[in-house]
């Protein structure tokens, strides 16, 4: 139920409907106090806390923090026993102390809770709990820090394919992995491939639904970069991928990426289908 209403409110939210969001889980959170849901309505919280901080709306989501009964004393440290309700409340409440920079209680705690659901194996928990840390870092000045946390997240996430849980965390997050594999993928490994996918999906923002065909025809991901036409005119020239690198000062395996981004905006997987289709919509002669 709790993730019925919290879906409904992300896409209200996505649309630019701040307003319908926050009406969505304002229902929710009845729902769950009339049926003593304290589970639900920690849930509904941390996402009211979590959109009104991507607004700005700093005071307005504390005002919601404290109207969800959190029943918090002192800082929320995993107990003996904690329960999804406790890690919720200890979600909110480090993104309400990052905005406060109160930074050293915030890292504190959310390392804490990172020690926690890596013990119990709660590994999306852990991933949620990593990217955290890592905007705690970015606060702090310590981007080398928060890319590493930005990594390990990458690594624990791959083999799920968790996409949203990282462009649900916004632009630190999406700058972050843009700094890190926006070159392209370091080793040919699983968790780079998803990292350098996440970049991409994050470079091209929310997909728009459009009746128009030549939106439709050129692909999800937008149109080809610079850099993207320049290997597509080499490689329509016979180049192979370490003479294209040889040329453009870039590793073999940084043009393998960039095929493969070249590969998914055209909606095809052979280098002689990337060049007709090139063609066929006028970006190669």
């Amino acid at each position: 139920m709790a993730s019925g209403y919290i879906v409904n409110a992300r896409l209200r939210a996505a649309r630019g409907d701040l307003p319908g969001a926050l009406s969505t889980l304002n229902d929710a959170h009845l729902v769950a106090i009339e049926c003593g849901l304290d589970r639900m309505r920690a849930f509904i919280v941390a996402e009211e806390v979590r959109l009104l901080i991507k607004a700005g709306q700093i005071e307005e989501a504390e005002r919601h923090f404290a109207a969800g009964d959190s029943q918090l004393d002192g800082e929320p440290i995993p107990t003996l026993h904690p329960t999804r309700r406790n890690e919720s409340i200890a979600i909110a409440w480090l993104r309400i102390e990052m905005q406060r920079h109160r930074l050293s209680r915030a890292r504190k705690v959310a390392h804490r809770w990172l020690e926690f659901v890596r013990r119990a194996g709660a590994v999306r928990s852990a991933v949620t709990f990593e990217l955290l840390l890592a905007e705690i870092a970015v606060l702090q000045g310590n981007r080398s820090e928060a890319r590493r946390a930005v990594r390990t997240a990458v690594e624990m996430a791959e083999p799920a394919g968790w996409v949203r849980t990282f462009v649900d965390e916004g632009e630190v997050i999406a700058s972050l992995l843009t700094e890190a594999y926006a070159q392209g993928p370091e080793l040919e490994t699983p968790a780079d491939r998803f990292a350098v996918r996440l970049v991409s999906l994050m470079r091209s923002g929310p997909q728009i639904e459009s009746d128009e065909e030549d939106d439709d025809d050129f692909g999800l991901t937008g149109r080809l970069a610079n850099r993207e036409v320049d290997i597509l005119m080499m490689v329509s020239g016979g180049l192979r991928n370490r003479e294209i690198g040889d040329r453009l000062g870039l590793t073999e395996g940084t043009v393998k990426w960039y095929m493969q981004q070249i590969y998914d905006k055209l909606g095809v997987r052979r280098r002689p289908q990337a060049v007709l289709r090139a063609r066929q919509l006028g970006i190669l002669p």
